[in-house]
Parts: structure tokens; C-alpha cells; sequence
């Protein structure tokens, strides 16, 4: 039986001291190149706390994450299975959907999934994700919990991983882990190793550019004597010319003028220019090279529209990569209890959902319709979202033949035999066990008196439908067609 206890319920209170520790006091790149240095060591625990402060106090980073999980979020799960074409031999449909239904069950009964697929996502930034398992006193697996980065450690780079309750990176005293009871995902070149980086520098550069500012800010000002200041009372007037500059207002006497120093003299402020460049590392970080993000800028269509495709095409991938790790790590352990001799035929898939044209999809329908095969009505719901059913095809009113002939003169019976055989041929096989009684029914409206003939056809217009009830659509439409002509030569001839 596997433990029901969780190692993240023992740390959650005994952590406290960090709650008050801000990583950003102090920070300089020589303090960031160490802990990165650390990290390749194994030792997380100062790192990823800093990486979770970035997190929330860089606009870029934040933004980044937001809209990466948000991508992530927005994407459904399925369990698919392998094609039937593809089964290992001595496999079936129907092992794979046994196996399919034993994972939809599984991942049914976590009650933090989206909450866990989220955390993993985050090692993209953070370098690592833990999701402990929780299991119930049956041994299934309800909670995949996460367990923050900076409680994890490893000797080296390629170590095994340690849990440190103290998250102090205590190699020595932390212990050791069973890694059948989590999942973990790793991504060796995490954005927030970049995003560090350029955080200290645009931290610096803007420091740099609240003193520019402040000195240079309001521009610096010069009073000019008048000629006729009387000697000896110069620094009187000097006094006087300071007091009308510090207040920015005041009277100076007849003759004095006010000098200012261009902004051409003081030089181009570099500063934006540099944090801007700092943001685009980030976001080619984030966007994996792509340049969308930086081209398209503003928050109109086009922009926004940009900006959309690019996080699906990241999270796409993303999603793949999670899916990858969960089969990995949960599907395969608990198909290999359930089905020990038997291959993986089912697995978890994140996929983003797509929209589809419901006009679109009706139009290329109706030109299916018209080449003459027929879309499957649950398709149509499908992929449409309209609840349809099958409308009903009354036979068309008759041509009434002239009063001055008998109809039931004709031979009926060889002509309901030529339609009967022509029915068989393009149904190809289909059989309809009501059509003896509509010929019967048919036969007898032919024979009745000719006076009732309108009034009986009509009748049995309007009783055609309940008649087909429950058959086959495919096979409705068709004996439909083939009656209602049926009628129409008949009556005509």
C-alpha cells in the first residue's frame, strides 16, 4: 500500500523566515552570477526564491507567465489510443479502449489536474517542477501536489534530487526521494535564466536614470546682470537672483536676463533605450526566438491577433512536452499495474481545442450532400454545436392524371417491381421491413375509387414519416425518394 502522507504538509509552516526574506536587497550581477553559479552545483534553494520575486516585480516576466499559463489553461485534455492500424499484433480496438477508460478514470478522480498542468508548465521558467503524489487509502492517486522549487536540491547537476524541508540547500541532512510517488519535469535552459540577468541590468540602468533625471531632469537656469547693478551690491543681487531660480517665480530688476541650457547640450538620455533592449532578451526568452511579439506592438487587432497565435503556437508545443511527461511518469505506472502484459495502447493528451467554422462546415455539407454522401448527424453536432435531427421528406403532391382515365388499370405491380429492384441497387444491401406494407397500403389507394384517390394520396403522404420511425436515415431518404416517385410517374402515366 502506498503512504497517504505528504512531505509538503510538514514544511508549509516551518518556512517562515522566508516570507521576510527579500532576495532583491543587495542584488548586483555579481550576487546573480553567483547563485546561477550555485545552481549548476545543485543548490536551488536562494535561486529560486529570487526567481519567484522577479516573477511578480518584473511588468515582462509577469506578463509572460500570465499569458503562457493562461495559453496552457485554455487547452483540453483527452485520452486518446493508439489508431486500430497501428495495434501491435494480438491487440484490438478494444484493449485500447479498455486501457483508455482505466486512464480517463485515474485522471478523473485528481482533483487539482488543472492546477498540476499549470505547475508544470512553470519549470519553463523556473528550470524544474515537482507534483508529489497523494493517494487515498486504496492506493489511487487523488492530488498531484506541487512542491515550490526552492525546497529541492541535488548533488550536481545531474544528481539525484533531495528534498530539504529547511530550503537551505542541505545536501547532507535532506532526504532522498522515491520517484515513483511524483512527477517531475525538467528544462535545462529555463527563461528566468535570462530574465535575471536582464532584470539586475534594467534595475541598475533605471537607478541610473532617476539621478539623470534629478540632475538633468529641469533644466538648469542662469540669471544675467543688468550692466547698471550699482558696485558692491552684486552679491546682494545674486542672493536676490537665487531665490527667483530655487522658487521658479519672482522679479529681478530692469535689465536682467534668464539663460537655459539646450537639451541638445545636455545629450540623449541612452536609458530607455537600454531597458527596452533588456525587455526584448526577456521576451525572445519567453516567445523562443520568435519576433512577433516585439513587431506587432499596441493592443488593436492586428497586435492583438499576433500576439494570440504566438502563445498558442508556444503552448502547443508546451502542451506536448507536459503530455510527454505525464505519460512518462503516471500513465505508464498505472497501465503497467492494470495491464501488466499488455503494451501502451492508451495515453493523456493536452491539445488546444479548435474552433471550428460552423457556417463552413454546413457549406461543405450541403456540397457532400449534393455529390451524393451523406455527413453523419453527430458530426454535424459536433462540430457545429446545433442539436439537428433529420427532417422528415414528405412526398411531393401528385400530379392528378385526368378524370377520363383509370390509374389502377395500369400494371402497378410490375412497376412497384422495377422501383423495388432499383431500391436494392442503391441501397446495396440496406432492407427496410415496412416497405410490404407501404406497397400493400400503396396498392390499395391505386384500386380504391377513383373519386377517393386525392384524398387517400394526401393521407398517405401525411402517415409516411410515423411509417419510417425508427429506421435507418440513410435508408429514409432513400425509400422516401424512390416512393415519392414512385407516385409521381405512376399517376402521371
Amino acid at each position: 500500500m502506498k503512504t497517504t502522507n505528504s512531505i509538503s504538509s510538514a514544511v508549509r509552516a516551518a518556512n517562515r523566515w522566508r516570507d521576510s526574506y527579500n532576495p532583491l536587497r543587495g542584488l548586483t550581477i555579481q550576487r546573480a552570477a553567483s547563485l546561477l553559479e550555485a545552481g549548476e552545483r545543485g543548490d536551488y534553494a536562494d535561486l529560486q526564491w529570487l526567481y519567484r520575486t522577479i516573477e511578480k516585480r518584473d511588468s515582462t516576466v509577469r506578463g509572460g507567465k500570465r499569458s503562457l499559463i493562461s495559453a496552457i489553461s485554455e487547452m483540453d485534455w483527452n485520452i486518446r489510443t493508439t489508431p486500430e492500424d497501428k495495434l501491435p499484433s494480438g491487440m484490438t480496438a478494444q484493449h485500447a479502449e479498455a486501457q483508455a477508460q482505466t486512464l480517463r478514470v485515474a485522471y478523473d478522480r485528481i482533483a487539482n489536474l488543472r492546477q498540476a498542468i499549470d505547475f508544470l508548465a512553470l519549470a519553463d521558467f523556473r528550470g524544474f517542477s515537482h507534483l508529489e503524489k497523494i493517494y487515498d487509502d486504496n492506493g489511487d492517486v487523488i492530488l498531484l501536489d506541487p512542491i515550490e522549487q526552492w525546497y529541492w536540491c541535488r548533488d550536481g547537476l545531474l544528481g539525484d534530487w533531495i528534498f530539504d524541508a529547511s530550503a537551505q540547500n542541505n545536501k547532507n541532512t535532506g532526504e532522498n526521494i522515491d520517484l515513483e510517488n511524483f512527477v517531475v519535469r525538467e528544462v535545462d535552459d529555463p527563461i528566468n535564466e535570462i530574465a535575471l540577468i536582464a532584470f539586475v541590468r534594467k534595475s541598475l540602468s533605471q537607478k541610473d536614470w532617476d539621478g539623470f533625471v534629478e540632475g538633468f531632469g529641469i533644466p538648469p537656469l542662469f540669471i544675467e546682470m543688468p550692466s547698471n547693478v550699482p558696485q558692491g551690491k552684486e552679491k546682494e543681487y545674486m542672493t536676490a537672483a537665487e531665490s527667483v531660480i530655487s522658487g521658479a517665480k519672482g522679479v529681478l530688476p530692469n535689465g536682467a536676463g534668464v539663460k537655459t541650457v539646450d537639451a541638445a547640450v545636455r545629450g540623449v538620455s541612452p536609458f530607455k533605450q537600454h531597458l527596452d533592449y533588456q525587455d526584448e532578451q526577456i521576451v525572445l526568452a519567453i516567445t523562443s526566438g520568435l519576433l512577433t511579439m516585439l513587431a506587432e506592438s499596441g493592443s488593436g487587432t492586428l497586435a492583438g491577433g499576433a500576439h494570440s497565435e504566438t502563445f498558442q503556437r508556444i503552448a502547443k508545443a508546451l502542451g506536448n512536452l507536459i503530455s510527454e511527461t505525464l505519460q512518462q511518469q503516471f500513465d505508464a505506472q498505472i497501465l503497467a499495474e492494470k495491464y501488466p502484459d499488455q503494451p501502451v495502447l492508451a495515453y493523456f493528451q493536452l491539445a488546444v481545442e479548435e474552433e471550428t467554422d460552423s457556417s463552413a462546415f454546413v457549406d461543405d455539407a450541403v456540397k457532400l450532400a449534393s455529390a451524393g454522401y451523406q455527413v453523419d448527424a453527430a458530426q454535424i453536432r459536433e462540430k457545429t454545436g446545433y442539436d439537428i435531427t433529420l427532417k422528415p421528406q414528405l412526398v411531393q403532391p401528385a400530379i392528378m392524371p385526368p378524370r377520363n382515365r383509370r390509374v389502377a388499370n395500369r400494371d402497378i405491380a410490375a412497376e412497384q417491381e422495377r422501383f423495388i429492384r432499383e431500391a436494392t441497387a442503391k441501397l446495396d444491401g440496406v432492407a427496410f421491413d415496412g416497405f410490404d406494407a407501404l406497397k400493400t397500403r400503396l396498392q390499395a389507394i391505386l384500386d380504391g375509387p377513383e373519386d377517393q384517390l386525392e384524398d387517400a394520396l394526401k393521407k398517405f403522404q401525411g402517415d409516411l414519416p410515423s411509417m419510417l420511425d425508427g429506421e435507418d436515415k440513410a435508408t429514409i431518404a432513400a425509400w422516401e425518394a424512390i416512393l415519392s416517385t414512385a407516385l409521381m410517374e405512376g399517376l402521371q402515366k
